[in-house]
């Protein structure tokens, strides 16, 4: 199964470290841009939560390296899409998921809609 996280934050690094290695024959793509994206290619993922044992302190849960994409067609047709995204990024998002879907990208995408009269 191929799953693809969409935004490498918070949510997202959660979500991917908690795929990566636990849902059998996941092939995870974590689709990232600058900084970030260059960290996961370099360093891979660590996920750390919280010591129910000790407050204040965390346990290492993950680390390790994941299939770490700059666009959709890096990351390929997927069966799975989880979007990690703030709100303001998500009108940008639709041709990716498109892309990540594998759909044919409608003519109200491509702007020749909006010249029509």
């Amino acid at each position: 199964m191929k799953i693809a996280v969409v935004g490498a934050g918070a949510v997202g690094g959660l979500i991917a470290g908690r795929l990566v290695g636990r849902v059998a024959d996941a092939e995870v793509s974590v689709l990232a841009r600058g900084q970030t994206l260059a960290r996961l290619r370099e360093s891979g993922l660590t996920v750390y939560e919280p010591d129910p044992a000790q407050p204040g302190s965390h346990l290492e849960t993950f680390s390790g390296p994941v299939r770490a994409c700059a666009t959709a067609a890096e990351a390929g047709v997927q069966d799975v899409v989880f979007i990690c995204l703030k709100y303001n990024g998500l009108a940008d998002l639709a041709p990716t998921l498109i892309e990540l879907m594998g759909l044919a990208k409608p003519e109200e995408m491509t702007g020749k809609s909006l010249i029509r009269r």
